[in-house]
């Protein structure tokens, strides 16, 4: 999801990402957060505010289904 600032409306012109690698089922679900930054494009910078702290994924299976996969990186939106 990419919006506006929900916490400050007065932010004009940053951009909200939130994201998650994989399906969003769980954060759908409450059972997980997703990775959620505010970016300011003017000044370049990036503020963090929560990471994933998840250690799989859900991906489609080659049958349709669902599966779940390793994450080796822990970060899918900052370092």
């Amino acid at each position: 999801m990419i919006s506006t600032d929900p916490f400050d409306k007065e932010n004009v012109g940053a951009i909200y990402i939130s994201a998650k690698r994989g399906l969003g089922i769980k954060v759908v679900e409450g059972q997980r957060i997703a990775e959620q930054i505010i970016f300011r494009p003017r000044t370049n910078a990036v503020q963090v505010l929560t990471r994933s702290a998840e250690d799989s994924l859900l991906t489609f299976d080659e049958n349709g289904g669902v599966k779940e996969v390793p994450i080796t990186r822990r970060s899918c939106c900052a370092n």
